[in-house]
């Protein structure tokens, strides 16, 4: 249970190989694909045991398995190996060996102020604690509102803070703190705070001079520099070897990133409380992050308190949990078998390690994480990647192309990357279709067998054909079995050769010939070659061009068509000439269609009306199909009459007539071009807001020509100074939906409508007393509800939030989750979209 050997260092990092490539069959189980490391050693990674105390609250000092703590809250790690934490029940420094043995490092135990020795040194309620390049240890002593050092010798002395709450920057002993709980050494020697409760990072430089590093003081989760960025319960921080801080920015449930310069951005989580883990940082979602510690490798380590987890966030970007079922708990364990309890620090440790301060359960945790692996990208469905041990296994569900995957091997010492490439093929598919048959004068062919793996040919007769260079190549004419050979697996066909082919040429009958109507002959060949010559004959006399088509109009009744066909194929070939099929031509006299198109409704129109037309052919008692057209587009139904409510100005109507009967010519009606006035064009935004007592333009944007504008009018005309402008001045008592038509000289209208949003003061009481007298029972907030998406949040001295509301539309009544809180002040901030700024302040419960 207890860590019982001393500290190891891990002297170089690892030196993964994989087999490579790796080609898998989808549905068929791999074989498990595992790393050869032949550097460092990778170690037992996320295994959780206790290093020190037995989960009573207490003092005790002693053995791991004896000793006890009281809420310990900061921890940090020396040079020595030594592991230092700070509890805030107790005011002392606690000091625990690399073989668990506890001791108390500094501190009487009783809240106070005293510089000097360790052993008559006060604290209270210390909270974070680090240490500088030399070894200077140095604490956040949160109630004394300062930051203390304990140098090397053991002298304990203030840094900055002259013990009063303040946010004054200056020299070190004027300069003043508000709960500062967390803190961190550069490698200048710069020491960066977190002044909780002034929600802003401040900088102690080597000179004692104490600034505002970055944050406007004021609640929020805003990126940017130092003077813009916000947040809303800053508590852990931490530094990388880039001088890059890391802040875990609880209340917010984020974890946030601050550069050299001050510049803050969200570096981790989406700000909704939640237990999700996520290949992007900002896709994951923490509840409540507490510390944060970040190793020489770039792997962040995250206390998420309320999720009872330890979470990592690999230099790639991969948040996952490291450690924690999820449940409050003090099981030791691997990963997520392991549970803590609300843990508050977490610090590097050497060898492959960290240490945790597991604030409710009084204990002091170690996390073996000297070693893990991470792939990218993602595999094929189906595989897994196991980060422990870096083995690929399971059974692929998808095909995939050829792909390289990069595996990375961490542990303390550093990294090393492999490509792994990996085919996912289809299940083995092996066909071959019988082959055509040939002639001896044919090409060198495929046989056509397909699989998705190689394909190798044998021929059982060599004076048919043979195999050469993966084809089949004819030798003579007859019979040959071709074999098609994939992993061992034969499938048979059988070539046959023929010593020659035939050109043949064949002529389409085109049934009816309509007298004077141009009708087509097309010639189809085979065998023809790529260029055969063509010789049409009508009634045996030859006529036309050398084509694979011929039109005329002028066939008679009884004329014979023929085509004759000279080849010029390179196959071996029996003739070069070929003579079609003969066409006996029928022929009837021919009818042609006339038609005209006209409106039969109200016309012209405005833009959106509907107008008819109405076809009229001269087609006697003939059937007649109607194909209306609109800018030469296809539209309507087969009737003489088309109804359109889609006609824009210049448009183009046609209609083209036909019929099924035989000889009957189609007509195209002349153009119709269409006349359509344009409504008025204007535009009026959804909505305007206005405070009670305060008038409002209306002014809708408009985009027709005014000449081209009869009227505007408005409805109703209630608050409103004139009803017959375009922009009317409104000032009703009440939220009013307004509408206005905009009528056009050629009598087209435009309605639009707009909703004037009334909003009366808020005015924000500052107690209430919820006695059950039925007087100021609740906190009534008298405006509030006319901003039904703000949101109020409540908070207690100690930045937690008692109350949270989306809406207003019930007073709160001094309840949490229906008990009631105590006499006291409280603290507000109401928000609300757009641009409206934020309402805070505090509220006072009086009982």
């Amino acid at each position: 249970m207890f860590f019982l050997s001393a500290q190891t260092t891990i002297a170089q990092p690892p030196n993964i190989t994989y087999p490579t490539p790796q080609t898998y069959i989808i549905n068929t189980p791999i074989t498990p694909l595992t790393p050869v490391n032949n550097g460092g050693p990778m170690g037992n990674y996320g295994e959780v045991i206790t290093l020190a105390g037995t989960g009573v609250a207490g003092t005790t000092n002693g053995a791991g398995d004896i000793a006890k703590f009281s809420a310990p809250r900061g921890i940090g790690v020396a040079a020595d190996g030594n592991i230092f934490v700070t509890e805030i029940d107790n005011n002392q420094i606690r000091r625990i060996t690399p073989a668990g043995f506890v001791s108390t490092y500094a501190g009487t135990g009783i809240a106070g102020y005293k510089d000097g020795s360790l052993t008559s040194s006060q604290f209270n309620r210390p909270a974070g604690l680090t240490f500088d390049l030399t070894g200077n240890m140095y604490i956040a002593d949160e109630n004394n509102q300062m930051v203390r050092k304990i140098a090397t010798d053991g002298t304990v002395s203030k840094v900055a803070g002259s013990g009063n709450r303040g946010f004054d920057n200056g020299p070190a002993n004027l300069a003043t703190f508000r709960e500062p709980g967390a803190l961190v050494t550069d490698a200048l020697g710069n020491i960066f705070v977190v002044d909780a409760n002034n929600l802003v990072i401040r900088k102690i430089n080597t000179l004692g001079i104490v600034s505002t590093f970055t944050g406007t003081g004021r609640p929020g989760s805003t990126n940017g520099g130092p003077t813009t960025a916000s947040f809303l319960a800053p508590y852990g921080i931490t530094i990388d070897k880039a001088g890059y801080l890391y802040v875990a920015d609880v209340i917010n449930h984020i974890v946030r990133q601050i550069s050299p310069t001050g510049f803050v951005n969200t570096y981790a989580g989406n700000g909704i409380p939640g237990d999700k883990d996520a290949p992007l940082p900002r896709d994951a979602s923490f509840a409540y992050p507490t510390g944060v510690a970040i190793d020489n490798n770039g792997t962040l380590y995250i206390a998420d308190r309320n999720n009872h987890k330890i979470k990592r966030v690999t230099p790639g970007g991969v948040v996952t949990t490291l450690a924690g079922t999820g449940l409050p708990g003090n099981r030791n364990g691997k990963g997520t078998e392991a549970s803590f309890r609300n843990p508050s620090g977490v610090a590097i440790g050497p060898g492959g390690v960290i240490y945790v301060a597991d604030e409710l359960n009084n204990l002091i945790r170690k996390i073996d994480i000297n070693g893990y692996y991470t792939i990218s990208p993602k595999l094929p469905a189906g595989l897994t990647f196991d980060e422990t041990t870096g083995q690929i296994s399971g059974t692929p569900t998808v095909t995939s192309p050829a792909r390289n995957y990069t595996v990375t091997a961490y542990n303390s010492a550093g990294s090393n990357s492999f490509i792994v490439n990996i085919t996912v093929l289809p299940a083995s598919v092996f066909t071959f279709n019988p082959i055509p048959d040939k002639t001896v004068c044919d090409a060198d062919f495929d046989a056509g067998a397909t699989g998705n793996f190689p394909i190798v040919y044998s021929s059982d007769n060599a004076a048919v054909a043979m195999v050469v260079a993966g084809k089949i190549h004819i030798t003579g004419p007859g019979m040959a079995n071709i074999t098609a050979t994939m992993n061992g697996i034969p499938k048979t066909n059988v070539l046959t050769v023929t010593l020659a082919v035939s050109p043949t040429v064949s002529i389409n009958d085109p049934g009816v010939v309509c007298t004077g109507v141009a009708v087509t002959f097309t010639a189809a060949t085979v065998n023809g070659g790529d260029s055969p010559n063509y010789q049409w004959q009508v009634n045996g006399i030859s006529t036309g061009n050398n084509s694979s088509t011929f039109t005329t109009n002028s066939l008679a009744q009884g004329d014979i068509m023929q085509c004759i066909i000279t080849s010029n194929s390179t196959a071996c070939l029996t003739s070069t000439t070929a003579s079609s099929n003969k066409v006996i031509i029928n022929t009837l006299p021919g009818t042609t269609l006339s038609v005209i198109i006209a409106p039969i409704s109200e016309y012209p129109l405005c833009n959106g009306g509907d107008v008819t037309f109405k076809a009229t052919v001269n087609a006697g008692n003939t059937a007649i199909n109607y194909q209306w057209q609109v800018n030469n587009i296809n539209t309507g139904n087969n009737s003489d009459v088309f109804t359109s409510i889609q006609l824009k100005a210049g448009d183009v109507l046609r209609c083209t007539v036909s019929s099924a009967a035989a000889c009957v010519i189609p007509a195209v009606s002349p153009s119709f071009q269409a006349v359509i006035f344009p409504n008025p064009s204007a535009k009026l935004q959804n909505q305007f807001i206005a405070e009670l007592g305060k008038p409002v333009q209306l002014n809708p944007n408009i985009y027709s020509d005014i000449n081209d504008i009869k009227s505007f009018k408005w409805s109703p005309d209630n608050g409103l100074n004139n009803p017959n402008i375009a922009n009317p001045i409104a000032n009703p008592l009440n939220t009013t939906t307004y509408s206005l038509e905009i009528t056009s000289v050629n009598d087209c209208m435009l309605e639009l409508t707009t909703v004037v949003i009334v909003q009366k003061p808020i005015v924000i009481p500052n107690t209430f007393s919820p006695n059950a007298d039925g007087i100021n029972d609740t906190w009534k907030i008298n405006g509030l509800l006319d901003y039904p998406d703000c949101l109020v949040n409540i908070y207690n001295r100690y930045g937690s939030i008692v109350y949270r509301s989306a809406g207003y539309s019930k007073p709160w009544d001094g309840t949490r989750n229906g008990n009631n809180l105590p006499a006291a002040t409280y603290y507000y901030i109401i928000s609300f979209k757009g641009n409206k700024p934020a309402l805070s302040g505090n509220v006072t419960i009086l009982r």
